[in-house]
């Protein structure tokens, strides 16, 4: 099985501009199939970012 690790690069910059990257990537994860069916794990430099990712995949079914 092939899982996906998809990385989040500078989301708190983004995020100083008035961008929010955790809701957008959500929201596309759970849009394709492929993510209920194989493992997943971000990655990203940003701790904040990993925390405010974490248990939020519930909400929306992932």
């Amino acid at each position: 099985m092939v899982g996906l690790i998809p990385e989040i690069k500078n989301a708190m910059h983004f995020r100083w501009l008035g961008f929010a990257s955790q809701d957008p990537f959500l929201h596309t994860v759970a849009a394709h199939e492929y993510s209920l069916l194989c493992p997943l794990a971000v990655r990203s430099f940003e701790i904040i970012l990993l925390q405010g990712l974490c248990g939020r995949h519930q909400a929306i079914n992932l």
